[in-house]
């Protein structure tokens, strides 16, 4: 059985550009979006689908005060609640498990049948995100927001609301490269994940990335690795794809990117520092165990040689 994208009616409303990252973790979309971000006219808020979280997890914005307490995130959700109610509003973001959660198969079913069924509270969970956004561009002063969730679903139910001129950017990492990322990052109490679940996790979510991409209208699929290596001529096909103006973004990144205040609500670590040089990871090409990268190709290589990534037998101890 195959789906394709259902055009779902909403009421008529200004409509939004909203350029969507998604993939998997580590891959680079904080770093993509810190780029877009110097862009006059683009607000880059980080990971979105992170709204359930913020109440009992206390995330920081990139502004150093906690989400809660910080003055731009006040005013959008004082915003968003004055425009849809107290209970819309907590009802989209409990909605966000409901319809988005990617880790759940019964709920890309539900979500997938819903949306060819039209219902009336897949309706009122799209109005609600775009309540939201379109709050947050206010607020912000800009006319294009940057969604980094990454999670493949999210940009599935996005891409049915008609209200949102949704650009869909699948962002991909060599795998290896990811894997070593996620346990450099582990904290020290904490048990460092075995290869075989780190292959798994970004085997799955790029075969959802691929899923949504191949169904959805405005899509482009990006390498972590040509950011950084070639960064004129990777961002101006993020300019062309999605109509943006990318000199701003070229001079900005021609030596050191200095970041002004950004209000990122999650995403990594990077979202913090002042400025950032443009440096490619290579370090898991050395550190590596050859037995991990065996076990990583024979999981995730068909998967990873489709992006162009090849075997680098030859290093690795």
């Amino acid at each position: 059985m195959s789906f394709s994208i259902s055009k779902i009616m909403v009421d008529q409303k200004e409509k939004i550009k909203v350029i969507y990252v998604m993939g998997s973790g580590r891959s680079g979309s904080t770093l993509l979006s810190i780029i877009l971000n110097t862009v006059p006219n683009i607000v880059s808020p980080g990971e979105i689908n992170n709204l359930p979280r913020l109440p009992q997890e206390n995330f920081k914005c990139s502004c150093g005060d906690r989400v809660a307490e910080c003055v731009f995130w006040s005013k959008v959700f004082e915003r968003w609640k004055k425009n849809s109610g107290e209970y819309a509003v907590q009802s989209t973001i409990d909605n966000m498990n409901s319809f988005e959660n990617f880790t759940s198969l019964s709920v890309w079913v539900k979500t997938l049948f819903k949306a060819s069924v039209k219902s009336k509270s897949l309706q009122k969970h799209l109005d609600g995100i775009y309540d939201f956004l379109n709050s947050t561009l206010i607020e912000s002063k800009k006319t294009v927001l940057v969604d980094i969730s990454k999670n493949p679903l999210r940009a599935y139910v996005m891409s049915l609301n008609k209200n949102i001129d949704l650009r869909i950017i699948h962002l991909v990492r060599d795998g290896r490269g990811m894997a070593w990322s996620l346990n450099k990052f582990v904290k020290k109490d904490v048990k460092q994940r075995p290869i075989w679940r780190s292959a798994l996790y970004w085997l799955v979510l790029n075969k959802m990335s691929n899923f949504v991409r191949k169904r959805a209208k405005k899509t482009l699929l990006l390498k972590y690795e040509d950011i950084v290596t070639k960064p004129n001529s990777t961002l101006e096909k993020v300019a062309e794809f999605s109509g943006i103006d990318v000199n701003p973004m070229i001079k900005s990144i021609s030596s050191e990117l200095v970041q002004e205040e950004l209000h990122i609500m999650a995403g990594n670590a990077l979202r913090k520092q002042k400025s950032i040089k443009l440096r490619l990871d290579t370090e898991w090409h050395h550190k590596m165990s050859r037995k991990k990268q065996v076990t990583f190709n024979l999981i995730a290589g068909r998967t990873m040689k489709s992006y162009g990534y090849q075997k680098i037998s030859q290093l690795g101890s």
